[in-house]
């Protein structure tokens, strides 16, 4: 039921949803995994991570909060990366830093919202 509710980008409800859930099964990976989506695609990202972590501290061999972790932290290298170049005045790497981050993961509108308004910032500087 969550992943359908996060399908409809209903995250604050999806987030709710699992936190029920949760309160019953603790330790459940896939719920864990869940919420973690759901507060990664609601824009919280700190709290996103920590649930993709615990959720692998609960079953180290859960693929999809591996591919998640995984796919959140190279999100946010590259935005990093990018933030970094752009404020060293290079533009052409941070778009490229930019362009990279949004190849993680397209249906995260919220965060990608923001990668695509810092590249056409550092296209724009470009173009001076």
């Amino acid at each position: 039921r969550v992943e359908l509710v996060i399908g409809k980008g209903q995250y604050d409800d999806a987030t709710t949803i699992s936190w029920a859930m949760l309160s019953k099964d603790r330790q459940n990976p896939d719920l864990l995994f869940l919420r973690g989506k759901a507060l990664l695609y609601g824009g919280q990202v700190d709290t996103a991570l920590k649930h993709f972590q615990e959720a692998l501290r609960v079953d180290p061999d859960h693929q999809r909060a591996r591919d998640g972790l995984k796919a959140l932290k190279g999100m946010e290298r590259a935005k990093t990366a990018g933030n970094e170049a752009f404020k060293a005045g290079k533009c052409d790497e941070a778009i490229e830093q930019y362009t990279e981050c949004l190849g993680f993961d397209a249906r995260n509108k919220m965060y990608n919202s923001t990668v695509y308004c810092n590249r056409a910032a550092a296209k724009m500087r470009k173009r001076d």
